[in-house]
């Protein structure tokens, strides 16, 4: 994968993945619904965020097996 952080032009960078509420209803009953991937630039710490797809029902059994 290749890079350029649009602020610094910097090339390298980090990614991580995490889980977090995608919609009002996920919202306020604190489910995490969506899977994100985030790319931070490793200069400047500029950070952009994508939403990953996943099958419908692995974010249900994500959150059943966590709680």
């Amino acid at each position: 994968m290749t890079y350029t952080c649009c602020k610094c032009g910097c090339k390298k960078f980090t990614h991580h993945t995490f889980y977090g509420a995608k919609g009002t209803m996920a919202a306020l009953f604190d489910i995490p619904n969506g899977e994100f991937i985030t790319i931070s630039c490793a200069n400047c710490g500029y950070t952009e965020f994508y939403l990953k797809k996943t099958e419908s029902g692995k974010n249900i059994l994500d959150f059943l097996s966590e709680n």
